[in-house]
């Protein structure tokens, strides 16, 4: 189909021709990394050259990728460079044969965390009320309820952030109160010296991070930072939060850093006939024509929802023979459990989502049922947004009569494979996977089909859900009412599926 599409193996028609199409947009890639050469992108990586801003920002990068957990303060040594190496290892399998870390994979790295630096917001804020220099989300320090402790609060929905200036034993007490908090079997990570006190607690998926330090200027008195994950938080923004945590007055992530966002430059531009301009602070990447922000170039594109807050279902066909697959951000996915026969795939993420499709409680559509179709037709193409389509349940099967598949006429196209099909209460009923194949099918029966798709049906879903352990949470609360529009939610957990070849 002009490489809009993947024919769907033996599905033919009267005469032979194809006549389903499967979902997957697979763009057309240039060939301006052969023609760069490489240049530094292509040198084995070698961190010295690199200023302390950068080495903060690769640091960032490591921690948003799962591949580091410690201090972000510019200081690289071998635990920098081990979790550089378990980077290439995760995500690059050739480089990690060679044992080398090369320039790519610094700019990989890097893009990862000017994106999510951009997405997030966050920046280092320091000075009163603000006793350690951290970075943080938008928003004010405001006063708390112990004035007397001179706390200050900044509530983000990811994380909560407390500030205290507290005299010693106040100190102290805020630590033991923590650890008697908990319960015994939980395993608190705790420093204990002269100047300085930590408690680090992660237990069922809550975590709170409490530092104090010995006040320089202020004898006797101490400065007190908190961090706590919200509930359904962002994982990655409160350990980077607490990794930037520390009394360096000027730490930043910006200035002094043309090494390393002129090697990003270069690393976007692989794929491209030309590199995008430079801008004055590198902002979030989308990925365009041949550039999957990954180490691999994309093969394409398909759609992905959350089940709960770190699996997701999408079709089979999008994630298949894929190097790699990735969130837009450049967050790895593991794939946890395919099934051929209905073109399904579960994908597991190391980044918690907020927000989560419950599917329908028997999975079974109705016939003529409206339906709303989510997804990402020809991503980075047409637009970038997420599209949503009305439509009905036309027949209770699939092509060839399939019983494990649904027949609708909600319009959908290439680069949906994997998206959500919603009943009216919000629910997932479906999982949409293919369209007919509209030209060969006309011209081997002289009439152009119209709103024939094809979508697995939710019980199919359940099946496979449940089958693999999956964690299914239901609906709390009232439905939402979909005549009114897509709730945000419902938005925010429907993500892009990125397919590096």
């Amino acid at each position: 189909m002009r490489g809009l599409g993947i024919s769907f193996g033996v599905a033919r028609g009267v005469a032979g021709a194809v006549v389903l199409l499967l979902l997957l947009f697979v763009p057309v890639l240039s060939g301006a990394w052969a023609e760069t050469g490489g240049g530094p992108l292509l040198a084995e990586f070698d961190a010295r050259p690199f200023s302390v801003e950068e080495k903060r920002v690769l640091q960032i990068g490591l921690t948003v990728s799962g591949s580091y957990r410690g201090l972000i303060d510019g200081a690289w040594g071998a635990r920098s460079q081990q979790a550089m190496e378990a980077f290439v290892a995760e995500t690059d399998a050739d480089a990690a044969a060679t044992g080398l870390v090369f320039g790519y994979h610094a700019a990989e790295i890097g893009r990862r965390a000017y994106d999510f630096l951009s997405q997030t917001g966050l920046s280092y804020r320091g000075g009163p009320p603000v006793a350690h220099r951290l970075l943080a989300p938008p928003g004010a320090f405001v006063p708390g309820e112990h004035p007397d402790w001179g706390e200050f609060v900044l509530e983000d929905r990811d994380v909560e952030i407390r500030v205290f200036q507290t005299a010693p034993g106040l100190a102290a007490i805020l630590h033991r109160v923590m650890l008697d908090g908990f319960p015994a079997y939980a395993e608190p990570y705790t420093v204990r010296r002269s100047g300085r006190l930590v408690t680090a607690l992660d237990e069922g998926g809550a975590r709170w991070y409490v530092r104090s330090d010995l006040d320089p200027l202020r004898p006797g008195a101490w400065n007190t930072t908190m961090v706590v994950l919200q509930p359904g938080g962002d994982r990655r923004i409160f350990e980077v939060i607490v990794g930037s945590l520390g009394s360096d007055p000027d730490a930043d992530v910006l200035g002094n850093d043309a090494r390393l966002t002129g090697l990003v430059r270069a690393w976007l531009a692989v794929g491209e006939e030309e590199a995008p301009a430079a801008p004055e602070a590198v902002t979030a990447a989308v990925p365009e024509r041949g550039d999957s922000g990954g180490l691999h170039p994309l093969r394409g594109t398909g759609t992905g929802f959350f089940v709960n807050n770190t699996d997701l279902v999408t079709a089979r066909h999008v994630v298949e023979d894929c190097r790699a697959v990735t969130l837009l951000d450049g967050t790895a996915l593991s794939i946890v459990a395919v099934h051929p026969g209905l073109d399904l795939a579960l994908l597991s993420s190391p980044a918690r989502s907020r927000d989560w499709i419950p599917l329908h409680r028997t999975g079974k559509a109705a016939l003529g049922q409206p339906v709303i179709a989510l997804g990402y037709p020809y991503f980075g193409q047409v637009n970038t947004a997420l599209n949503s389509t009305l439509g009905n349940v036309s027949a209770l099967v699939g092509y060839h009569d399939d019983p494990d598949a649904i027949t609708v006429s909600a319009p959908i196209q290439p680069g949906n494979s994997g998206g959500p099909l919603l009943s009216s209460d919000g629910t997932v009923i479906g999982v949409v996977v293919a369209q007919i194949a509209k030209i060969e099918f006309a011209e081997e029966t002289g009439s152009l089909p119209e709103n024939i798709n094809y979508a697995v049906t939710g019980e199919a879903l359940l099946g496979f859900l449940e089958a693999e352990g999956a964690s299914l949470p239901r609906l709390s609360g009232e439905p939402p009412d979909l005549r009114e529009g897509v709730p945000d939610a419902v938005q925010r957990a429907v993500v892009p599926v990125l397919c590096e070849g």
